[in-house]
């Protein structure tokens, strides 16, 4: 077995515990605590690349790692890469992107200086899709506010419509974005995929390794080349076994004065990132960068305010200005766009104000609600001019229409009417001081409407009510009745003004009371009843016969009361008396 997996198998234990165990001269290390910004979306895999540059070529390297179910933003997942070639104090550019199925969704682009002797913080920030048209997780940084400034040199991607072309690509054409990068299935190297001497079913092997969560045949291909062991504390039990060396001793995380036999460090810049989301790494390197409107101040992205307070506004010129807020929602305060003002108003110390205008003018309006003066004598402002109304003056305005020196002088009285019944009156107009003067005054009402006399006696616009309220033509007997008036033209004496049918002169028989429990319908301050007869027989020698018709009981019926009413007498045994059931009408 190789030293290239030297710390393979005590890598988990080791990083658990804080520390590191040196690997045999010839094989560097490169650690890697891989975490994601607060409110970066799920991710299900890692995709790290590692590029040195050699006299010989470029040293590549590149593993998956299936993260499905944790939380980089609270759970950071440790890798350790492994390569000859990778020597310590090697500069290696160095990419980590996450993806949510084949989605990227956050990454990370940096240089570090390789070295078994520490473990790197990597902060995934979020990716916009608008950067990554291909969605191979390299952003396009020509476009505005795509990459942060230090990411724009080396991990810019030169062709966004093509996801094998990006700066980490297999091949040097893809990673220079060069004419034989295109998008094929073939067995040569023109679609960045894999490089030229490795067949399309090395490339099946490839996938099938990727999609294990192991390196790819491709990479065991490259004579061992480089390795990658996830060595999360969580995952160090499903290590394969491997040879491991016997440390010359342990060194702890972050020292950087003896390597790992105890030998002098050699003159190399160690990179540090530990608790920094961007900014400098201490070896001209990057930690990170930040997104547009937020600048690094002390390693983490912070926001830069532009204006304050909020609310603040500003004139942009006469007529225009802008107001401080967070426009975009990225909690900075920045300046929104330019709003106009009300037209004719002018912008003057962050308001729009409208500014009066009375040249020339020697009345009307300012132009800002207010007044440029106003006409006397009769005058009237025309055009910011007084002149003269008129030739004539017989309104009542107070005004001299016609410019001789007097107001109304013409006014012409009006004959008036007021009130209504008996209190109609009538007057005339005057004008004083501008104001029509009325002299009608109507007359004071009657406390109640006491007379049928034709007249509105109570001045309320009704005349005569209370005097026929049954509508029989009778005015009630509480009434006065003067003449004939025309709500009672049959006379007075009404002696129920509640029911059309009690009145005088009623010549009628009912069997119910008019209402009051009386049956003095006619008026006569009596009730008289309609059958008054009483009914007897004739008796006969064994025989008997009708006498006269009338009441059987010996007694007249009370006003609406049913009795018994004697139609016949007939002899069976003894004189029978045949009735019926009648009711007693009066009036």
């Amino acid at each position: 077995m190789s030293a290239l997996r030297c710390a393979r198998a005590l890598a988990g234990l080791a990083l658990a515990l804080g520390l590191l165990t040196a690997c045999k001269p010839g094989v560097g290390g490169l650690y890697l605590s891989v975490a994601a910004e607060p409110g970066t979306g799920p991710a299900t895999t890692l995709v790290l690349r590692a590029l040195v540059e050699a006299d010989g070529g470029d040293l590549r390297f590149e593993q998956t790692y299936d993260v499905t179910g944790r939380d980089l933003a609270t759970e950071p997942y440790v890798i350790q890469v492994e390569a000859e070639g990778f020597a310590d104090g090697t500069v290696a550019r160095v990419s980590v992107v996450a993806l949510n199925g084949g989605d990227a969704v956050a990454a990370y682009g940096g240089r570090q200086i390789v070295s078994a002797e520490r473990v790197v913080d990597v902060v995934l920030q979020a990716r916009d899709a608008a950067c990554d048209g291909d969605g191979d997780g390299y952003d396009a940084c020509e476009r505005a506010d795509c990459c942060p400034v230090d990411e724009a040199t080396d991990f810019s991607d030169c062709d966004d419509a093509n996801a094998a072309a990006h700066p980490f690509a297999e091949t040097a054409a893809c990673r220079a974005c060069g004419s034989g990068c295109g998008v094929t299935d073939g067995d040569d190297a023109s679609d960045g995929d894999l490089p030229p001497d490795v067949p399309d079913d090395a490339a099946d092997a490839a996938a099938t390794d990727a999609a294990d969560g192991g390196p790819t045949d491709a990479a065991e291909d490259r004579s061992d080349a480089a390795e990658a062991t996830d060595v999360a504390p969580e995952h160090a039990d499903a290590l394969p076994d491997a040879e491991v060396a016997e440390p010359d001793e342990t060194i702890e995380v972050g020292d950087t004065t003896e390597t790992a036999d105890g030998a002098d460090a050699p003159d190399a810049c160690l990179p540090d990132c530990g608790g920094k989301a961007c900014g400098p790494d201490g070896c001209s390197g990057s930690c990170g960068g930040c997104p547009a409107g937020k600048d690094c101040v002390d390693g983490a992205c912070t926001c830069v305010d532009l204006c304050g307070p909020v609310g603040a506004k500003e004139c942009t010129d006469a007529t225009h200005f802008r107001t401080c807020g967070d426009p975009d929602a990225d909690t900075c305060l920045e300046w929104s766009p330019e709003s106009a003002c009300t037209a004719g108003d002018t912008c003057q110390l962050g308001g729009c104000d409208c500014l009066p205008s009375c040249a020339g003018k020697a009345c009307g309006d300012d132009g800002c609600g207010g007044s440029c003066g106003g006409c006397a004598n009769g005058k009237t402002c025309t055009a910011g001019q007084c002149v003269c109304a008129g030739t004539t003056d017989n309104d009542c305005d107070n005004v001299d229409d016609d410019c001789d020196g007097q107001t109304d002088e013409s006014y012409l009285p009006v004959s008036t009417a007021c009130g209504t019944g008996a209190c109609a009156a009538t007057g005339i107009t005057s004008c004083a001081n501008g104001v029509v003067q009325d002299s009608c005054t109507p007359g004071e009402p009657a406390a109640s409407e006491a007379r049928c006399d034709g007249t509105d006696d109570d001045c309320d616009g009704a005349t005569d009510e209370g005097c026929d309220d049954d509508g029989d033509d009778y005015c009630d007997e509480a009434m006065i009745v003067i003449g004939a008036p025309a709500a009672c033209p049959k006379g007075a004496g009404d002696c129920y003004d509640q029911n059309v049918q009690a009145h005088p002169d009623q010549q009628g028989w009912f069997a119910v009371d008019r209402g009051d429990g009386s049956y003095d319908y006619d008026c006569s301050s009596s009730e008289e009843r309609e059958k008054t007869t009483l009914g007897s027989c004739q008796y006969l020698v064994l025989d008997c016969k009708l006498a006269e018709q009338g009441w059987d009981d010996g007694s007249i019926a009370a006003c609406g009361a049913t009795e018994a009413w004697l139609q016949d007498c007939t002899w069976q045994v003894s004189c029978g008396h045949q009735t019926t059931p009648i009711k007693q009408r009066c009036h």
